[in-house]
């Protein structure tokens, strides 16, 4: 899927400069990370999602998701 979305990205950009293809990166990498391909799925799968129906669904701590959704933001 995240192949699939960057794929598009990347081949809506012409001529890709350097700070392109840094955002690019940057993105994946704030993304390489079990939990919040987690995170991302389930809001992708059920739209919007509070905290608490996020840890029920992932069964990890409150806080741990908290800082997760915060790196993303």
């Amino acid at each position: 899927m995240f192949i699939y979305l960057l794929k598009i990205e990347i081949g809506m950009i012409k001529s890709p400069n350097i700070q392109q293809l840094e955002l690019v990166a940057h993105v994946l990498k704030t993304i390489s990370h079990p939990t919040r391909i987690g995170i991302i799925n389930l809001l992708k799968e059920h739209g919007k999602l509070t905290v608490n129906e996020i840890r029920e669904k992932l069964i990890i701590d409150q806080s741990l998701i908290s800082h997760h959704l915060s790196t993303m933001k």
